[in-house]
């Protein structure tokens, strides 16, 4: 690993144990939504649209999923997706249609707003103390900002009132994991899948609800998240090969599911998590470097992969923390 990495890493294990008291908050009004909820799942319900290639929209433009468009981006909105989610599948039953009543903040102290549910990572550049308002302005643009990158993927729809006026992102919309912009509002507001093999238009992969309430929706990095739903996803599609594990070349990782070389590289701090174990090539260093020389004829092959669903048993914060502080120069 290089010097560069390393410091980087390090630097986000100790943003995690500094900012551990918002974590943990974000994690407990998550764990409110799922007790409050009537549905007390196990699994929650992703459409696979999420993470597979959407049509291009113009000629020789690269192929992307809304996850692999979210996944290089700086702040929540994919965190923010799967909350919202997580937070319609505790409420309400397969096959409706979900309307969003909850507001961007919490009113007065009552009930949570969407802000509420990430964790409150405000920084106050002149070093000063953060007042309690502060904060809460802090957590609006955290929020705002994830809403603002979800309408540009076509995974939210603002209405009603206009840039800038008071309550805009209170009338926030879901829309379905497809992001197809083509496609209109209407007829893409979010429901809530069913859980059938016989609705192809409905295929999806299920995230335990440990996922969510042990804190990985915060911890992991858009990047892993995406990461880690390609590879279950492919877990799904091919069980034969729940022993030797599951792969894609890198074109048909760009093709399939729009993952980039940045983004793919993640894997590694995933299996370093304990959510995904990787089965190595003995031709490669654990980096990826092929150990045989030049002269020697040798084609590398793929990393494999099979998903350790108990993964998500143990609290994020602790486990990615400690994994991160534990890497070598």
């Amino acid at each position: 690993m290089s010097s560069r990495e390393e410091s980087r890493q390090e630097k986000r294990a100790q943003a995690l144990v500094k900012n551990s008291a918002a974590y943990e908050t974000a994690r407990t009004e998550l764990a409110k939504i799922y007790d409050e909820g009537p549905r007390n799942r196990l699994h929650y319900a992703i459409r696979r649209d999420l993470v597979h290639a959407r049509h291009a929209d113009s000629a020789g433009s690269a192929p992307s999923s809304p996850a692999a468009a979210l996944a290089p981006l700086k702040g929540w909105a994919l965190h923010l997706y799967l909350i919202a989610i997580f937070d319609a599948q505790s409420r309400r039953p397969a096959g409706v249609t979900v309307a969003n009543t909850r507001p961007l903040c919490s009113v007065n102290g009552t009930g949570s707003g969407w802000a509420d549910l990430l964790p409150a990572i405000v920084v106050k550049r002149d070093g000063a103390p953060i007042t309690k308002k502060g904060l809460r302005a802090g957590m609006r643009r955290q929020a705002v900002h994830a809403l603002n990158l979800l309408e540009r993927e076509h995974l939210a729809a603002i209405r009603g009132a206009p840039p800038g006026a008071p309550g805009r992102y209170n009338q926030v919309q879901f829309l379905d994991e497809t992001g197809d912009g083509r496609r209109s509002v209407w007829s893409r507001h979010y429901s809530i899948p069913r859980i059938s093999p016989f609705e192809p238009s409905h295929a999806i992969v299920l995230l335990p609800k440990s996922f969510f309430l042990n804190g990985w929706v915060h911890v992991l990095t858009a990047a892993e998240i995406t990461t880690y739903l390609m590879i279950l996803d492919l877990q799904i599609r091919h069980p034969e090969a729940a022993s030797t594990g599951v792969f894609k070349v890198a074109s048909q990782r760009v093709d399939r599911y729009g993952i980039r070389r940045d983004v793919y590289a993640t894997h590694r701090q995933l299996a370093g998590y304990g959510l995904i174990r990787r089965l190595d090539d003995p031709n490669r260093s654990p980096d990826g470097r092929i150990l045989r020389r030049s002269s020697q004829r040798y084609v590398s092959q793929p990393y494999r992969f099979t998903v350790l669903h108990d993964g998500f048993d143990r609290p994020a914060l602790t486990t990615v923390a400690a994994h991160l502080l534990s890497q070598p120069g």
